[in-house]
């Protein structure tokens, strides 16, 4: 049985026009360079990510010990918040690490052309593999955001932690029935208790012959 004979193909018509060949070229151009664009992209964000990871470690660092003066139900939403807010900024500048920098391995060339069928391919394969990276980091980075300005929301209305300092109640006695006093004993001077009732007003003296009975309570 006789070979079939090869299948006939068609001239073009016309020659390709000069603005096709020159977007042709563009577009070889640009697809040569977009390795390069990628990891100059890459290169600018893993530098900003650096400067932004410091910058929140280093206020974090500053202003971490205030976290303590929150209350305590809110304080593990700032800190988790935070944490949350780090390990994703952190996350980000591991891809843009990535990105700009590929995972190098062995090639062989045959390997290489049977998985992408050609260099250009290649290059095309490893810039498709940075700009996953790349959006990747700006996932981390939008969500550091977003939990970061969050717990600082958390912190700024939050309540203060209550004080565990107890409040002295005295209880005196006086002509006209029996007196209570609540508030911090400041001294005992001889024969007088101070104590102070609030900001606003001078520490009262007690004398301890006038007093009935003294109780430590929580708050007054």
């Amino acid at each position: 049985m006789a070979d079939a004979p090869p299948p006939r193909y068609r001239e073009p018509k016309d020659a390709p026009s000069p603005f096709l060949i020159a977007n042709l070229r563009a577009w070889q151009a640009m697809t040569t360079s977009t390795t390069a664009r990628t990891e100059a992209t890459a290169k600018v964000w893993r530098n900003g990510l650096a400067g932004f990871v410091t910058l929140v470690l280093s206020a974090l660092v500053l202003k971490g010990p205030d976290i303590s003066s929150i209350a305590t139900p809110y304080k593990w939403f700032v800190i988790g918040l935070f944490v949350l807010g780090i390990c994703a900024a952190v996350f980000g500048l591991w891809c843009a690490l990535r990105a700009e920098a590929p995972q190098q391995a062995l090639l062989e060339f045959g390997k290489l052309m049977d998985e992408h069928g050609s260099m250009a391919e290649y290059d095309q394969d490893l810039a498709s593999s940075s700009t996953t990276m790349l959006n990747r980091a700006r996932t981390g980075v939008v969500v550091a955001l977003v939990a970061l300005i969050l717990g600082a929301t958390v912190w700024w209305s939050s309540p203060p932690a209550s004080s565990d300092t107890q409040k002295l109640l005295i209880t005196t006695a006086g002509d006209v029935g029996n007196r209570q006093l609540c508030g911090e004993s400041v001294e005992a001077p001889d024969g007088h208790v101070l104590i102070k009732v609030n900001d606003a007003t001078p520490p009262v003296a007690v004398a301890l012959a006038n007093i009935r009975s003294l109780e430590l309570v929580p708050t007054c």
